[in-house]
């Protein structure tokens, strides 16, 4: 499959999923493993704002999944390399921050991801993400 075939030169020409995958044109839980997948490989996907978007609205119905994607992206985030060139969406890593609260508050809502969730706001306020205070109290 391509995600798992993709290497060197052609991780570049993977960027373009982002649009595929928030086209919302795809069986939601297939969207969301090809979504880690790609996540994990490349970093967090382009455009963020319309990927992040879609990805707030499977969270309603796939909690648990839609947590490991943002999970995956976070993890990714933390890891760009400081003299890396910047992202095209470097003004949030989400492109808009409501839409990963709107994840966060989904998992937190599930009781087999409460735990998950609660960790991950924990990482995201320790790296000084101020816009995900008070989620810790919702559910």
């Amino acid at each position: 499959d391509l995600l798992r075939e993709a290497g060197g030169e052609r991780m570049r020409h993977l960027d373009s999923l982002g649009w595929w995958i928030s086209s919302g044109r795809f069986e939601p839980e297939w969207t969301l493993e090809q979504l880690k997948r790609l996540v994990e490989l490349t970093g967090p996907a382009e455009p963020r704002v319309l990927v992040m978007e879609h990805l707030a609205a499977l969270s309603g119905r796939y909690p648990g999944q839609a947590l490991a994607v943002l999970e995956a992206w976070i993890g990714a985030e933390a890891e760009v390399p400081a003299n890396a060139a910047p992202r095209r969406s470097a003004s949030s890593p989400f492109g808009r921050t409501e839409s990963a609260c709107e994840v966060l508050r989904a998992a937190l809502a599930s009781p087999p991801t409460r735990g998950r969730a609660l960790a991950l706001i924990d990482r995201l306020l320790a790296a000084g993400h101020r816009a995900f205070r008070g989620l810790e109290g919702s559910s």
